[in-house]
């Protein structure tokens, strides 16, 4: 799961001809990329809720490895995620998540001392509330980008002096 941002810089040709290799940014861009995704990484696992710790943990950042890196992400592989994210509108869990060897919904109940019929029930009538960890991790980081947006733009701006 993941949350896409982006922004667009526009440049003059001169400037595009000296960025040919891609030496003037790539160093720079990619500083800037890793230290956005490891900000929304630790916002968004602090903001996740935990039962068992495991959506928590599963946060994980990556780069573009490419020679000029153009993007970063933060993900998470756990298939709930997308639940916790955003919630659910009201529904009836599938019975395999009621089954009693199924973990899931009859897993989460029976830690926390709960009928899983009942809660299926609740689930069935009001749906579940989205958490939005994601979602905050993100607007939270929003002042530590937009001034990392202008280190970038100064250190380029040196570079090109050189």
């Amino acid at each position: 799961m993941a949350l896409e941002f982006g922004f667009e810089i526009l440049l003059p040709e001169e400037l595009m001809r000296k960025l040919q290799d891609g030496t003037l940014l790539a160093e720079p861009t990619r500083e800037f990329l890793t230290v956005i995704s490891v900000e929304v990484q630790r916002n968004t696992q602090m903001l996740t809720p935990v039962d068992t710790g495991r959506l928590r943990a599963s946060w994980i950042r990556n780069v573009d490895v490419s020679p000029m890196p153009l993007w970063a992400e933060v993900s998470t592989n756990v298939n709930y995620a997308p639940f916790v994210e955003e919630g659910t509108r009201p529904h009836w869990p599938p019975m395999s998540a009621l089954n009693p060897a199924a973990a899931g919904i009859r897993q989460w109940a029976n830690i926390h001392g709960v009928n899983v019929y009942a809660l299926g029930a609740a689930i069935a009538q009001r749906g579940t509330r989205g958490r939005h960890m994601l979602r905050m991790g993100v607007q939270i980081a929003r002042g530590t980008i937009d001034n990392l947006l202008q280190q970038l733009i100064r250190r380029i701006k040196e570079e090109w002096a050189k």
